[in-house]
């Protein structure tokens, strides 16, 4: 015992049960605010970037759906709407792989141009930022086979 009556070796299991606890408490409360964020994230951004990039054999199916839905389209014009937009897919689908060459080929051109202004580990890592930069402005989710041609 010390002079002031306590034992010195009962204060370390308090000690450390307390720092466990706080640890404890601060691991929920980061658990519960992820979970919080994750969902009002999709809350407020719904499943539209999904939706983007989904298989798009589906899309003319979901697009008209919606349609049905928001417009209270009878059978009729729904059929009549679903039809159009499959007889459009394959003239969008050549539209979306030209463009998307020719965004490619001017990312490039700002790039190069880019390099001529930065030294060799400037243009390391803004080609490490750049290849993010150009996987998000590329359109559709068939931007791979657009390169390839």
């Amino acid at each position: 015992m010390t002079a002031t009556g306590h034992d010195p070796s009962i204060r370390l299991p308090q000690l450390r049960r307390r720092w466990t606890t706080i640890f404890l408490l601060a691991s929920v409360i980061l658990a519960c605010g992820i979970v919080i964020g994750m969902a009002i994230t999709f809350r407020v951004a719904g499943a539209q970037p999904m939706k983007m990039h989904g298989i798009p054999e589906h899309g003319p199916e979901n697009i008209t759906q919606n349609l049905r839905n928001e417009l209270s389209l009878d059978d009729e014009q729904a059929k009549a709407v679903l039809q159009l937009f499959k007889q459009n897919r394959e003239q969008l689908e050549t539209l979306r792989t030209r463009v998307d060459a020719e965004v490619l080929t001017q990312m490039e051109s700002t790039q190069e141009k880019i390099h001529l202004l930065l030294n060799p580990e400037q243009k390391i890592l803004f080609d490490k930022r750049f290849e993010g930069i150009k996987r998000q402005f590329r359109p559709g989710p068939d931007s791979a086979s657009a390169q390839a041609q």
